[in-house]
């Protein structure tokens, strides 16, 4: 018979005639009103998270079992994500992400801004799998770690400046800039002078959105 730890509300109905079919129910969170014949009455425990149950086809037709299942789904899917951003919350850490930047930090700007930042981010406790190429992009990107968009000039450490591209004196730039701010200046591939990380930048102002861990 079925695990009692598992919470599944199921009413036997044999029906050697009716049509077979497989429904998946995934653990814990569903509670199944349909009436459903086990294609094995052995089955003595769950494996690999599923037990396979036979519908009977007029409760199938209805689709009843499926807008269940996808309402359940959703739910299970929000709390999964809410645990992800607990579980990053607790293990970035600002400091360290500082320090690696300072660390790895070139004497001069080599354009490489969007990896240096993300090392630090990296080092800081975050995965940044399926990261942006360009610096720019990763106005969209952060928000998916965890970090938040502020309307600030009053930086604290680990705050991070996203800059669009634009176009200056000589050439476009093409993918904008990052930097991060390490509690007393701004760094991205180098120690920066201020907040503009060069004379383009300084002159034409770009657009830019501030960024911080929350």
């Amino acid at each position: 018979m079925i695990n009692n730890k598992y919470k599944y509300i199921i009413k036997y109905r044999a029906n050697p005639f009716a049509r077979q079919r497989r429904a998946y129910f995934g653990r814990k969170h569903f509670d199944i009103f349909a009436k459903v014949t086990p294609l094995d009455e052995s089955i003595s425990s769950l494996q690999s998270d599923m037990i396979y149950l036979s519908i009977n086809k007029s409760e199938s037709k209805k689709g009843k079992i499926k807008k269940r299942l996808g309402k359940e789904k959703d739910c299970d899917k929000e709390h999964k994500q809410e645990e992800v951003k607990a579980t990053s919350s607790e293990k970035y850490d600002i400091n360290k992400a500082t320090e690696t930047l300072n660390e790895q930090a070139e004497p001069n700007s080599i354009g490489k801004c969007a990896k240096y930042v993300r090392q630090a981010i990296e080092a800081g406790g975050l995965s940044t799998i399926g990261r942006p190429v360009s610096a720019k992009d990763y106005k969209g990107f952060l928000p998916t770690l965890g970090f938040s968009q502020i309307a600030t000039t009053n930086y604290t450490k680990g705050d991070i400046a996203v800059f669009e591209a634009f176009q200056g004196a000589k050439k476009y730039h093409e993918h904008g800039h990052i930097q991060m701010y390490n509690g007393t200046q701004w760094v991205s591939d180098f120690k920066q002078n201020g907040f503009w990380a060069g004379p383009d930048y300084r002159t034409y102002e770009p657009a830019y959105t501030i960024f911080r861990w929350k």
